[in-house]
């Protein structure tokens, strides 16, 4: 099958190092003209309520930690275009060729089948329960038997199926799934913390709390910079992609 290979977060500590000794040589490199036709363009499709990783700003604006890696990566290098997606359409459009690139994936033995993941992972999060304050149980096993809400086709929705026992309610973002608990349309939710936490301060739900950790997910890069770029050229055949993610 063939595999489409994907940049994240582990260049990022290379890049701003690479960054810091090079100095004025960086600074004087010169800017992408985005009307050349031959100019390397990258389609950077990324998750759009990743917050405080990748999200939008009240403007509209790509912001988040991920976001500025990516602009460091490719300034000077290439023309980069942000494209704000829902989790769970990014993989048909990374396997459809409509975005080029994708951060902050979960692997998975499935996933790895698809897609080129780094050795090393890129930072660790928890999967946890939510509930109401007043509904709060001692333990994760306490919802055996309960309605749990989950954004669709993502990797706590596989955690959901392993740990069993629970009626799995899908929603197409981790925001429909978050109000779903909320709204008490649920007994519970389940999902990243940091992610949730911040869906929880900005959407001002009071009274939500966790109940446990389901499990810690290692969020990887993809592929080292220097594979990347070899396989990037057999598949895209874009001769100057080798010198622009060499020099990253």
């Amino acid at each position: 099958m063939k595999k489409i290979f994907l940049l994240a977060a582990v260049l990022a500590a290379l890049t701003l190092l690479s960054e810091q000794m090079t100095g004025a040589a960086g600074a004087a490199s010169a800017a992408v003209d985005a009307n050349n036709p031959r100019a390397l363009r990258v389609a950077y499709g990324f998750d759009r309520e990743f917050a405080p990783f990748t999200y939008e700003d009240p403007g509209g604006k790509p912001v988040g930690f991920e976001m500025e890696i990516m602009d460091t990566i490719f300034r000077n290098k290439a023309v980069l275009s942000p494209r704000p997606l829902n989790w769970y359409s990014i993989p048909m459009e990374l396997s459809s060729g409509t975005i080029t690139v994708t951060s902050g994936m979960i692997q998975t033995p499935q996933r790895a089948r698809v897609y080129g993941f780094s050795d090393l992972s890129t930072f660790t999060m928890k999967v946890r329960f939510f509930t109401k304050v007043y509904k709060r149980v001692p333990n994760a096993s306490f919802l055996r038997g309960q309605s749990v809400s989950v954004e669709e086709g993502s990797f706590q929705q596989t955690l959901l199926e392993q740990f069993g026992g629970v009626n799995i309610k899908p929603f197409k973002t981790r925001a429909l799934a978050l109000r779903a608990l909320y709204n008490e349309e649920v007994d519970a939710y389940c999902g990243l913390d940091e992610p949730t936490y911040y869906l929880i301060r900005k959407l001002n739900y009071g009274a939500i709390t966790t109940v446990g950790t389901v499990a810690y997910t290692h969020l990887r890069a993809h592929e080292t910079l220097r594979y990347l770029v070899c396989r990037l050229l057999l598949e895209k055949k874009k001769p100057k992609s080798k010198e622009a993610l060499t020099s990253a």
